[in-house]
């Protein structure tokens, strides 16, 4: 396939970089939502969802009641 090159001019650069960064952010959005439903399927916590909570705390409790 042929390498095909095109010009721009000045005036479309920023609605081009306004394009590719709205692109780059939904790219990002919908790999973080595969990963998610990923971690969901095979019963996996990633890391990020860690959370220390010190065992005295209402949350705590909370939690430790619903088990």
């Amino acid at each position: 396939m042929e390498n095909i090159q095109f010009k721009f001019k000045a005036s479309q650069a920023r609605p081009m970089y306004h394009y590719k960064k709205f692109k780059i952010k939904v790219l990002n959005c919908n790999s973080d939502i595969f990963f998610n439903q990923q971690c969901l399927t095979k019963k996996i916590v990633p890391n990020y969802a860690n959370i220390k909570v010190p065992a005295t705390s209402p949350a705590a409790h909370k939690t430790q009641s619903k088990l």
